[in-house]
């Protein structure tokens, strides 16, 4: 399918001409004679680059631009601003506004296109560069409630941490959590207050200020503490959260709320990997098999998704690896052992049992499941 190419200028003529040429050399020219017509087509075309006049009438190209760069979805928006002005003045003010070129009138159609051409591969390149920076997202998710999913997650959190990763947890739960108690911190700043702080957008700067790090050198993003910061996730808020997040560490692990929802659905749409939680008997798993169903119908594939199984007490009649596999369809990477004593001594500490007590079977368990993540890239 060819790239749409957005030109908008108020000169019919140049219009066509443009038209024409971006045509001829295989792309979608679609026109736009001032800003708004402009904004609407952007919205409803989703264009691979857009070629701004500056002198529009109403709204200017520059204020356009400046709109443009402001708006998360039109941000990464390739964008070659024209303009019969040629002041070095001009061409930093439609630089300063976002513009990726400032191209001066007259231009050939020639010159134009190889601009074109250039821009689009240059951003394809930067794109895929990103991508294959961004951290590994592992999602964690309880087949029911009290299966210890965040004990599971801040303890392989704290694993890949100790092995030299950047590693960040996160509460990703719409109401409290136990992050603070299994951890042992007060933080001074959660996901409540950022969902708070502004409904604009997050940034990675105002992320990196609400991270709290642990003494392993775990951070830690905090869910909402106070219950006038409990509010109800967004899907995109949820996206944002994790794109930003995954830029700034190796791992970011994701203590997911027991309860589905379409924040639930986006974090999972972004997860390399998902591990379920869930005990060894037969109803947990069987949870564990309907929220899987529930997976499937989102286009999660179950490929995507893995097991840990949890014994909180030693079991008489549990369900083996391999009916648990069979039953849930994906695989087990693991049991880990009942430690009753200890897991209570290292929530008495605030410290993950993989340090307080890391020679036990249960901790050696965990530690061996991180070390499967890092050695699976």
């Amino acid at each position: 399918m060819s790239q749409k190419v957005i030109i908008v200028d108020d000169d019919r003529e140049l219009l066509h001409l443009i038209g024409l040429a971006l045509h001829r050399a295989g792309f979608q020219p679609i026109g736009a004679a001032n800003a708004d017509e402009a904004l609407r087509k952007v919205q409803e075309e989703q264009p691979a680059l857009i070629v701004l006049d500056v002198m529009l009438p109403g709204v200017s190209g520059i204020e356009l631009c400046r709109k443009l760069r402001q708006e998360a979805g039109t941000l990464p928006l390739p964008i070659i601003m024209l303009s019969a002005r040629s002041h070095v003045d001009d061409k930093i003010e439609g630089l300063e506004a976002g513009a990726d070129e400032y191209l001066t009138k007259p231009i050939s159609p020639k010159e134009l296109i190889a601009r074109i051409k250039a821009l689009l591969e240059r951003t394809r390149r930067l794109q895929q560069s990103a991508q294959s920076a961004r951290g590994h997202v592992l999602g964690f998710v309880g087949a029911k409630g009290g299966v210890g999913t965040t004990t599971v997650a801040l303890n392989i959190a704290a694993t890949l941490a100790t092995r030299g990763h950047g590693v960040i947890a996160v509460e990703l739960h719409p109401y409290a959590g136990t992050f603070d108690v299994q951890l042992g911190h007060t933080p001074r700043e959660t996901l409540g207050d950022l969902w708070g702080a502004d409904s604009a957008r997050l940034n990675q700067r105002m992320l990196k200020m609400a991270l709290l790090s642990d003494a392993s050198g775990l951070d830690v993003l905090y869910g909402p503490r106070d219950p006038e910061t409990w509010r109800e996730l967004e899907p995109e808020m949820v996206t944002e959260l994790i794109e930003n997040l995954s830029a700034l560490a190796d791992y970011v692990l994701l203590d997911l709320p027991g309860t589905m929802s379409a924040a639930s659905q986006a974090a999972l749409r972004q997860c390399d990997l998902i591990t379920l939680v869930s005990r060894g008997e037969t109803d947990s798993v069987a949870s564990g098999a309907r929220l899987l169903e529930l997976f499937k119908a989102w286009g999660v594939g179950r490929g995507l998704v893995e097991a840990v199984i949890v014994n909180q007490v030693p079991l008489a009649m549990g369900l083996t690896v391999e009916q648990i596999s069979q039953e849930l369809g994906c695989d087990v990477r693991g049991v880990v052992p009942p430690a009753a004593d200890a897991c209570a001594a290292a929530l008495k500490r605030g410290r993950p049992l993989v340090l307080t007590h890391p020679d036990i079977a249960a901790a050696e368990k965990l530690s061996q499941m991180a070390d499967q993540y890092i050695m699976a890239e």
